[in-house]
């Protein structure tokens, strides 16, 4: 609301929002993402369209995406159970697109740009319009956190790839479509998969600027504390890109940060190496 409603409504722009939400039992990608969910149900904003939408409890997963997916640091889970999640994931991004195909037929007008924000993601600035962006990329992610694609986290786009980005990932797991990797290529995370669909849309896609700069908060817990909201950043892509934006940040945060070590990881991280 802070970072991209309220500003663009301020200049005199349409903004509606849209939350798809499960109230069910539905497994999460991220395990704690089940409580993120019951938070996010308590700061829904009064103008908000909320949907409930209960995800597939047990959806068939293609066996190429089976198999190609890597399972290193993924040991709790096989790989089936693992691309069950993310066709979870997808279909409720999907149903984004029904609404606001929805949304348009009932207003008689179509949206210019959507904002696409997973449940644990948090703007840490401003996001601009790409209509006011003078290179106008068709589509823009997170420089960061992009596990060889690109950021799933969130995805600023014109109308006019909303099909491709909303539905083609779900498409393109659900499908016999082998053909959009390479032979030998393995996938890493659902931002593999999506960075790949994106490509075919021939958008100009920006993911290296600041446009769109957010990072997942989470519900955590830490010895005495019952519960507390964790930024959870790591890497030197954030350290070299974001560190003054994470620090300025006014997001409850728990008293422990950098809860995966991200500070004893880059002792040894030069900025000037990073790309």
């Amino acid at each position: 609301m802070e970072n991209f409603v309220n500003p663009h409504r301020d200049n005199g722009h349409i903004v509606d929002i849209v939350l798809v939400m499960d109230d069910g039992e539905t497994k999460f990608v991220n395990y704690d993402a089940r409580e993120m969910n019951s938070y996010s149900h308590n700061s829904i904003p009064k103008d908000a369209n909320l949907v409930n939408f209960s995800q597939p409890e047990n959806p068939e997963v293609q066996l190429w995406y089976v198999d190609r997916l890597v399972t290193v640091g993924k040991d709790y889970i096989t790989r089936r159970d693992r691309a069950m999640m993310h066709v979870r994931q997808l279909s409720s991004v999907a149903r984004c697109y029904d609404e606001m195909l929805k949304m348009e037929e009932e207003s008689g007008q179509k949206y210019d740009e959507i904002l696409r924000i997973r449940e644990d993601g948090y703007l840490l600035k401003n996001v601009p319009l790409l209509h006011e962006i003078k290179s106008r990329p068709g589509i823009a992610t997170c420089a960061c956190d992009s596990w060889r694609g690109v950021n799933d986290k969130g995805t600023l786009f014109l109308r006019e790839y909303a099909e491709t980005v909303l539905t083609g990932p779900l498409l393109a797991l659900t499908k016999d479509n082998k053909s959009l990797f390479s032979k030998d290529a393995t996938i890493n995370n659902p931002e593999t998969l999506m960075h790949s669909v994106f490509k075919t849309s021939h958008a100009s896609i920006d993911t290296d600027s600041n446009i769109l700069v957010l990072a997942p908060v989470r519900i955590n817990q830490y010895h005495d504390i019952e519960k507390c909201l964790d930024m959870m950043w790591f890497g030197g892509c954030w350290e070299c890109r974001y560190r003054s934006l994470i620090n300025q940040t006014t997001v409850p945060r728990c008293p422990i940060r950098d809860p995966r070590g991200a500070k004893t990881a880059l002792k040894h991280v030069k900025c000037g190496e990073i790309k």
